[in-house]
């Protein structure tokens, strides 16, 4: 389930892996080379790659990132955030440095976090209206998204066999800083 989330949010925070090192003319703002492809006729399976380049104001910037926990009831799954979170912790780190709100939402597990000065700062953030709100579970937009790497279906276990389901985590992950 929450995989194609933890995905999706280490997709955008990806963006900002090609953030430079900054220095003080840069120290508020991302520079990104955002990449696209798309399909040169549809149904041909032939993808043309396009490169852009955006920048835009840290500082008015939210990098929201949802259920890398410190465990999952799959086994491939939470190997998977494992092998994620150390490179998300560097980009996340580079976006907090440059002024942006790190928003931490791992699923089931927010009162561990209640009473911290993060969960509070994240609070107190400016409503912001959006095309998709974040409150609950949103599926694969087949017209807008490409499909994911595993089949999610089951809720992102890929191991044979497919493990028992359960509510196993507690927190997120530690390999991603909270502060």
């Amino acid at each position: 389930m929450p995989f194609r989330q933890s995905l999706a949010a280490f997709a955008l925070v990806c963006c900002g892996a090609s953030l430079a090192a900054a220095d003080d003319s840069a120290a508020q703002s991302f520079q990104l080379h955002l990449r696209t492809s798309r399909e040169t006729k549809q149904g041909s399976g032939q993808f043309v790659a396009r490169i852009d380049d955006a920048h835009w104001d840290a500082r008015k910037t939210a990098v929201v990132i949802c259920d890398m926990w410190d465990q999952h009831w799959c086994r491939g799954a939470s190997e998977r955030v494992a092998e994620m979170a150390p490179r998300m912790n560097k980009v996340v780190a580079a976006a907090r440095a440059r002024g942006a709100l790190i928003v931490h939402c791992p699923s089931d597990t927010m009162d561990a976090y209640k009473d911290t000065p993060q969960r509070k700062l994240a609070a107190a953030a400016p409503v912001v209206a959006v095309e998709r709100p974040l409150e609950r579970w949103c599926r694969l937009d087949d017209r807008r998204e490409a499909g994911l790497p595993i089949d999610d279906k089951d809720g992102g276990c890929d191991c044979q066999p497919t493990c028992q389901s359960r509510k196993a985590w507690s927190r997120q992950i530690a390999a991603i800083e909270i502060a």
